[in-house]
């Protein structure tokens, strides 16, 4: 029963301290690479790879990553093991 609790115990800390979320604000976005200010630092981030979802969780295509990704839009981003996985735009 301890191993049982142990490895739960193990597993839920590996599982929640492996993705962070941030709030940032675009500050520009242009040839796949989209600079995002979180605090006082500017952040790149190579969109190669990374899910880019709508104020509704609805995840966006390419073409509509060009219109929505506009500077000062507000966003969330999720890191796992320190690489952006996933942008949400805030309402």
């Amino acid at each position: 029963m301890r191993r049982f609790i142990l490895g739960l115990a193990v597993g839920l800390a590996l599982f929640c301290g492996s993705a962070l979320a941030e709030d940032g604000v675009i500050v520009g976005f242009e040839m796949g690479t989209l600079t995002v200010k979180v605090g006082e630092k500017e952040q790149k981030i190579m969109m190669m790879g990374v899910k880019v979802l709508d104020a509704d969780g609805k995840e966006l295509t390419r073409m509509d990553r060009r219109n929505a990704l506009k500077k000062d839009v507000k966003v969330e981003l999720t890191e796992k093991d320190g690489k952006v996985t996933e942008i949400k735009i805030k309402k």
